[in-house]
């Protein structure tokens, strides 16, 4: 890859490409603008989303195809890959109608996961991936790699689905140098495509020069400061997914834990205390098909 003194613009290293369209390299400057408005912002992610798109997908395989013009009979090529967009929300939500006007046959699956700003570590908060794989190919959307962590996180969730890492691109605007090492160290078999790759991460984890946080300028919000108290929970990782992240998470304290165990025992009580009144209520069989209705 060629390199600037703060990024690299245009090139490909085994399987990272930079691109060095010259519409990207101006749209870029302009997101990375920090007077750039949020509507603006949003705009031109999609624009960029849009050009990237084309490069990630350039090696889709198609198959022969005939269509009836006006004129006559025309064969042509279609594309023979089902191909599922998975965001990483928040900020790769920008990216999906973009993908889906390059890709309109596309499926969408989200996955929710966030670096918590104090461990810099990876917090899962949702995953709606199918329990079955019906896509081969799978494009990962997320605006900016930093220390990679939430991402690579996110590259093993969809591994453990049963996505073949040679099957999974990533797509990004920028990376650091650190973060694209570190991805491709931990999954060295999938594609990584980015518009610019910048040298530094500060002491906070924040690519420099980068363009600050995508998701923050992209709604209008700040940087906030609350953490998310996560523990390894069945729900995330009923498919198997990912194991090894469970040590990732931080951990709930025991203040969070008794006041969980605790709510969660009121809940419990105030169930079968409503399905008692259901049943005693109720009548008969109506009474207990509404419990099993109720309960399943």
């Amino acid at each position: 890859m060629s390199s600037s003194s703060s990024s690299s613009n245009g090139g490909s290293s085994a399987n990272v490409t930079c691109s060095n369209h010259p519409v990207l390299r101006h749209k870029l400057l302009k997101i990375r603008d920090k007077s750039t408005t949020n509507k603006v912002f949003r705009e031109l992610l999609r624009e960029i989303t849009f050009y990237l798109g084309y490069e990630a997908t350039r090696d889709l395989t198609t198959r022969a195809a005939e269509v009836e013009t006006p004129v006559g009979t025309c064969s042509g090529q279609e594309l023979a890959q089902r191909v599922a967009l998975i965001p990483i929300m928040r900020a790769g939500l920008g990216m999906v109608d973009a993908m889906l006007s390059v890709l309109p046959s596309a499926c969408v699956h989200h996955i929710g996961m966030f670096r918590d700003k104090h461990s810099l570590q990876p917090v899962l908060y949702f995953n709606k991936l199918p329990h079955k794989v019906e896509s081969d190919v799978a494009i990962i959307l997320e605006p900016m790699i930093a220390t990679a962590g939430t991402l690579s996180a996110v590259v093993g969730i969809v591994k453990d689905w049963g996505m073949p890492g040679h099957k999974i691109k990533v797509m990004s605007l920028i990376g650091s140098k650190a973060g694209i090492a570190y991805l491709t160290e931990q999954h060295p078999d999938i594609q990584v495509h980015v518009c610019a790759i910048d040298d530094e991460l500060t002491e906070e984890g924040w690519i420099s020069p980068g363009l600050g946080d995508a998701g923050d300028r992209q709604y209008q919000t700040k940087a906030h400061e609350a953490r998310v108290v996560a523990t390894p929970s069945p729900v995330p990782f009923a498919r198997g997914a990912v194991p090894h992240l469970a040590n990732a998470l931080p951990k709930m304290t025991e203040k969070h834990a008794i006041e969980a165990a605790a709510a969660a025992a009121k809940a419990a009580a105030a169930a079968k205390a409503a399905a008692a009144a259901d049943d005693g209520g109720g009548g008969g069989d109506g009474g207990s098909a509404f419990k099993r209705q109720r309960t399943e």
